[in-house]
């Protein structure tokens, strides 16, 4: 977990690891943080499916968004959507992902 140490001259930033202490600066937190999106443009990352019933509806609506194929940007996206999207109502799943809106957006897991 993230700790500061220090008085109001000099603030530094510590992570436990391994039970020690890690020091760490603003600017390299800041650089891992953008490095974390792996690439440097929004995107959505699938990170796996949940049964229906193990989401509350709550949380179904709450930030939901609707993605939608563009065969102009990603040619095939249609057809790889439709057979997701029968997939997964065949196996009564959700997809659970990450949405990155902007280029410069970090990563929230």
């Amino acid at each position: 977990s993230e700790q500061s140490t220090g008085n109001n001259d000099r603030v530094r930033t510590f992570f436990k690891f391994g039970g020690e202490r890690v020091f760490i600066t603003r600017q390299e937190v800041q650089l891992i943080k953008r490095k974390s999106n792996a690439i440097d443009k929004p995107s959505l990352i699938l990170l796996g499916f949940k049964p229906i019933d193990a989401i509350p509806m709550t949380h179904r609506l709450n930030r939901s968004y609707l993605g939608y194929p563009n065969d102009n940007v990603t040619r095939g996206s249609k057809v790889a959507f439709a057979h997701l999207h029968a997939a997964m109502i065949r196996k009564k799943v959700l997809a659970i992902g990450e949405l990155l809106v902007r280029s410069n957006a970090t990563s929230r897991l």
